[in-house]
């Protein structure tokens, strides 16, 4: 594993404590004292000097940030790696090829294993690894190593292709990144009147249940934009004077609403065709 942060970390404890992983794990990190609180308590080796790597391991966790991944081959010319070393990211946005190996370098097996999870918060160490999907990108043989080696976590497994893989990677962005954004915002605004923040948990748990059916989300909307009560939203508007950023994404979001209204009245009813002459 190169890599000691917070993916790395759950990563570790995963394999460590799931039974039939039959993982022998170490750990390359560029400042190990950093992470002997977590690498201690797994018993788990730490290097610093690529040199120093056990020979021919079965695979290579790239755990660094994406910005990283394009020197890790450079990296990974002084290790004793063999052609069935199996070298993988989990970046959801990085080509496959980043990884792979330079020219004149020991040929290595490479892959991508992306985690559609975010690790941004604080509870990655009981993080219930059965619920993450993942989403492969390689050769048939990298990725049947690929599989083999995830299976005990239970996780989903997605073949896909980069196309695939970079669709589903904004459509990650558009389901996590941009909805957190927006709670940040509600919250912001509850704040400024004393309100607790837990009062929105309910619509959330709501709206994020609804996605367990198989119905399109977009028949979900509900809210002044989508029945064009324009005096709601023009009071909405004047109490974010004071945050004009929101507001302007609120203005662009109830466009888009509204223009999905429309289009779903103009197929409803469809305007009359002029007779033919």
């Amino acid at each position: 594993m190169v890599g000691a942060g917070r993916l790395a970390e759950a990563f570790c404890r995963a394999m460590v404590l799931t039974p039939g992983s039959n993982a022998h794990l170490s750990i390359h990190a560029r400042s190990p004292e950093k992470s002997r609180s977590w690498t201690g308590a797994l018993n788990i080796p730490v290097f610093h000097r690529v040199e120093d790597w056990p020979p021919n391991p079965g695979w290579v966790f790239l755990a660094v940030p994406d910005s990283a991944l394009s020197g890790m081959p450079d990296l990974l010319a002084d290790a004793a790696l063999g052609p069935d070393t199996l070298v993988w990211h989990a970046a959801g946005a990085v080509p496959l090829e980043a990884i792979q190996a330079r020219a004149g370098q020991r040929a290595y097996r490479h892959a991508v294993a992306w985690p559609m999870m975010s690790f941004a918060g604080g509870e990655n160490n009981t993080l219930d690894w059965t619920e993450v999907p993942w989403c492969l990108e390689g050769a048939a043989d990298a990725l049947d190593h690929m599989e083999a080696l995830l299976k005990p976590l239970g996780g989903r497994m997605q073949r896909s292709d980069a196309r695939q893989r970079k669709q589903l990677h904004l459509a990650a962005v558009w389901a996590n990144n941009f909805p957190a954004y927006c709670f940040g915002v509600a919250a912001a605004l509850l704040r400024e009147q004393g309100i607790p923040q837990d009062m929105m948990l309910p619509i959330i748990r709501q709206s994020a249940l609804r996605l367990t059916g198989q119905g399109d989300p977009f028949d979900w909307l509900t809210g002044p934009a989508l029945r064009g009560d324009a005096p709601t939203m023009q009071a909405h508007l004047e109490l974010m004077q004071d945050h004009p950023e929101w507001a302007a994404l609120y203005r662009s979001l109830s466009a888009a609403i509204a223009g999905r209204a429309k289009g779903a009245a103009d197929v409803a009813d469809p305007a009359p065709t002029a007779p033919e002459d």
